[in-house]
């Protein structure tokens, strides 16, 4: 093969690469592969956020109890969030910057 042709090719499959590097596939082909954890206090639990295709959802996970649940009722801060502000707020896609979450005692 020659020098030039080992370039192109080489310049190819770099290109590849960097597409499928920079998502063009991976938000059609899977989404969440990493959870990453926040973990609350000292406890065994901790929340993380789930990319949908709509938007975000948050779970509550309690490590000793192998549970793993919705964090809170998104329904219900996306309603009360749409009375508080007068504009429609979707439960799939809430208008959240930053959480905090702490346990109940």
């Amino acid at each position: 093969m020659s020098n030039n042709l080992q370039e192109v090719e080489i310049l190819a499959r770099y290109e590849r690469a960097q597409y499928l590097e920079q998502g063009a596939m991976n938000t059609n082909i899977s989404m969440n592969t990493t959870v990453c954890p926040t973990w609350i206090g000292d406890s065994n639990c901790f929340w993380y956020e789930r990319e949908m295709k709509q938007g975000k959802h948050y779970c509550l996970v309690d490590a000793s109890a192998e549970s793993n649940e919705t964090a809170f009722d998104h329904k219900k801060l996306a309603t009360s969030l749409s009375v508080k502000t007068g504009q429609g707020v979707s439960a799939e896609d809430l208008p959240i910057s930053r959480v905090e979450i702490t346990l109940s005692p």
